[in-house]
Order: structure tokens, then sequence, then C-alpha cells
């Protein structure tokens, strides 16, 4: 689910100055670009309703990261089940998401904040270079009746760089849901995740550096039910953090709020952690937290606790891509990287 902020500009202003946007599809995305600061809330002080309806799950209020032990700008909510090497790692690995797009109704330019993880190729390219930019389908798909996208740019060492996902030229009504359970006498209900096989590619910055990349874990990789996972989470701007979590969970107060998912001014970055709950085909299920904003997030192989299925050669790569919660069950869900093997197992 994205955090979508007002930005005051019309849409034929932003057409007028970020024409190198537009037309960034078939350019060369690796030349840096400093975007104009946003105003990031509304009139009210409130972010305005997100455009893109994916829920996210508190599946675990009892948990309260704090800060990695001798790692500054990390927080994780279990400091056990993760080393200081693999804390320093992810660290470089985590990059904030965000989107531009104008909504249709008020002729606005909105910017959206998800999460973006860089791959390396096939054997084939430099071992050396990450090529691949990976976030979830839904950051870069909008609503066609409602918005337009615009662009999608991260930062890298203080500069913005423009990415390319080809299926930002999509909309929704070109996705087709993908099943979560097969309906069954027992399980009548038909659980579709209505953006379908949530993952989108597209290319890395050239800036990227091989320490910045993830591996995807290796291909005759099993995932199972109890394996140890995390989501490495860059944080969005606090003021629009605390104005989605303020509206996503009521109930709770702001104070507990940061304390579960680690939002002080001195933390860059935070890994959320679970085990596997459920492996689909396509899809895995786990009791890590998230909130509004991390979608996109790499999920990632931990190096403590694990089952005797995890080795150590598969610490820290990647198995899935973090998409949201799970319509029915308390839990959130991410979808497996291609080229994955998939051991069913249910709950």
């Amino acid at each position: 689910k994205l955090n979508l902020c007002v930005i005051d500009q019309t849409k034929q202003d932003k057409q007028a100055n970020d024409m190198t946007i537009l037309n960034t599809m078939g350019a060369d995305d690796s030349q840096s670009r400093t975007p104009r600061k946003p105003d990031l809330m509304d009139n009210e002080g409130e972010k305005p309703p997100s455009p893109v309806r994916v829920e996210e799950k508190l599946t675990r209020p009892d948990r309260r990261s704090v800060g990695y032990p001798d790692v500054l700008f990390l927080g994780t909510d279990n400091v056990d089940l993760m080393g200081p090497d693999l804390a320093r790692s992810v660290l470089k690995k985590s990059f904030l998401l965000e989107i531009e797009a104008v909504e249709l109704a008020s002729d606005k330019v909105r910017v959206a904040y998800g999460q973006v993880g860089f791959f390396y190729g096939d054997e084939s390219d430099d071992p050396n270079t990450p090529k691949n930019s990976i976030t979830a389908l839904h950051n870069v798909v909008l609503e066609q009746e409602e918005y337009e996208f615009i662009a999608a740019r991260t930062q890298v060492r203080g500069d913005f760089y423009i990415l390319r996902f080809p299926d930002c030229r999509k909309v929704n009504a070109d996705v087709k849901p993908y099943p979560l359970r097969m309906s069954s006498e027992s399980s009548p209900r038909n659980d579709k995740w209505r953006s379908g096989i949530d993952v989108a590619t597209g290319s890395a910055p050239s800036v990227i550096t091989a320490e910045q990349g993830f591996k995807q874990v290796r291909g005759d990789f099993v995932m199972e039910k109890g394996q140890k996972i995390g989501i490495v989470v860059t944080m969005p701007p606090q003021d629009v953090l605390h104005s989605s979590l303020r509206k996503e969970y009521p109930h709770l107060d702001l104070q507990k709020l940061d304390g579960i998912f680690g939002i002080t001014n001195d933390r860059f970055a935070n890994v959320y952690t679970g085990e596997i709950t459920y492996v689909g085909e396509k899809h895995i299920e786990y009791d890590a937290n998230s909130f509004d904003g991390c979608s996109g997030a790499i999920v990632v192989l931990l190096d403590k606790n694990q089952p005797e299925s995890v080795m150590e050669i598969d610490y820290g790569c990647a198995v899935a891509v973090h998409a949201g919660a799970h319509p029915y069950y308390d839990r959130n869900l991410g979808f497996i990287v291609p080229g994955i093997l998939a051991h069913r197992s249910g709950d």
C-alpha cells in the first residue's frame, strides 16, 4: 500500500517542467535527477487517501524494533534472528521507492512511497553489477480511472535516479487476479490477490554497486513453513508515516506504534522479522509486521535459528517481494522471486 501525498502543482505544470521524466521509458535512466521538494501533507496535516488499496498487517503487536547493536541507522524487532554481518549487509541494500502519479479528479501530482531492491542478472552478466530493479507490481500499476503514472525513482548516495518499469504502462484492468487458495468444500472462498503475481521488474541504475544488490537464493532451494525471514524496509518521511499509521491502526497510540516499527530520527531502515507460515505455488505467507509503505520490500532469509533446510549459503538471499496483508488470514504475504522451488505447506 502506498502513501500518497499532495504536491501543489497541476498536471499541466508537471508536464511542462518534467518532460524528461515523461520521456524516460526509452532513455538512459542511469542519469541522476534531483526532484523538487514536494508538499507531503494536505492542508489539514494529513496524508490524502491512497489510490492503491492494498492493506498491510500488524501481525505481532507484542514486538518492538530496537537499534541493532553496533550497526548505525538499522533497527530490527528480533536481534536473535540476524547476525551483525547480515545486518550491515542488508542496510546497504535498502532503498525507498518514490512514485509520481497524477490524480485525475484534482489534476494534482501525488507522490507515493514503496520499496525497491536491486538484483544481479543471469550468469552471463557482470557478476559485480546488479542489473535489475524489483518492486511490487501494484506500486507502478495504478487505478486507470483515478491516477496516471508519471515516474518512479530512488535515491542513491544523495542523488535521485529514474527507474524504468515497463509494467507502468498497464492499468489494473490489465492485471489478472491471482488465486492464493484453491477453493474446496471446506474452503469455499475464492481467495484472490487483486494485483495478480505482484512483482514488477525493471533496469537498475548503473551506479548501483555490488554490495547494494541482493542475490537470489540458489535455484534448488525449497521454501518451507518455519523458515525465518525478514523484510528490509527503508523508512518513509516520518510525518507521512505517522499520518498513515494513525489511520491504519487507530486502536493503538502513536508512541506504541513508534516502538513496534522503530520510528526514530536516527533510524534509516528496519528489518521486520518472522517465519513462513504457508507456501503456495507463487507466494509465501509470514507473520512479520508491516505498515503502509512496505510494499515492494525484499524478503530475505535470516541467518539465525533456521531449520536444516536453510544452508549457510542461503543467508541473506532474496526469496520474495513483499506485497501486503492476506485478505482473510492474520498474516502478510509476498510473491516468490521467479525460479525458486516452493514446497507447498499449509497452516
